[in-house]
């Protein structure tokens, strides 16, 4: 296997960061402690610049189960896009571990939270459906049905 610009291997038990000419040894407490605090891939990739590979096997090799991680965010109601973000990884390949998982996606995107008096102030600002949708950043269909279920409970 090449060895990559920067990397991290564990040997003998003890962890090391290299790249290059050099190979520096690392704590791995501070290392599990990074992603512990931070509970993101992208956070120890900057503390310590490695592929997501290696950086998931040296943390399984210390006790730290990502896959776990990845689980509990799951359950928190985190889209595949936005554990990506979060990760630095491809969306598809969280989707193959929440397929793995057998852990249900989620469907489309969060609806935003609007008052009945935000939807009715819009309108009343606007005077059409397209022009108070875009101000609360809905469809306008949406604001539609909004608008006309509010009126409705007055």
């Amino acid at each position: 296997m090449p060895w990559s610009k920067n990397w991290v291997r564990v040997c003998k038990g003890q962890l090391y960061l290299g790249g290059e000419f050099r190979a520096n040894p690392v704590d791995p407490i501070v290392f599990i402690q990074v992603m512990r605090q931070s509970r993101s891939l992208r956070t120890l990739k900057d503390a310590y610049p490695a592929t997501a590979r290696q950086l998931i096997s040296a943390l399984e090799q210390f006790g730290f189960d990502f896959t776990e991680l990845l689980r509990q965010q799951f359950e928190e109601q985190k889209t595949d896009a936005q554990l990506a973000k979060i990760h630095a990884m491809d969306a598809k390949c969280i989707a193959r571990i929440r397929a793995d998982l057998q852990v249900p996606a989620i469907q489309g995107r969060p609806s935003l939270v609007t008052t009945r008096e935000q939807v009715i102030e819009a309108y009343r600002k606007h005077k059409s459906y397209a022009g108070a949708a875009r101000e609360l950043g809905l469809d306008q269909r949406t604001f539609g049905k909004r608008y006309r279920a509010a009126v409705l409970q007055r």
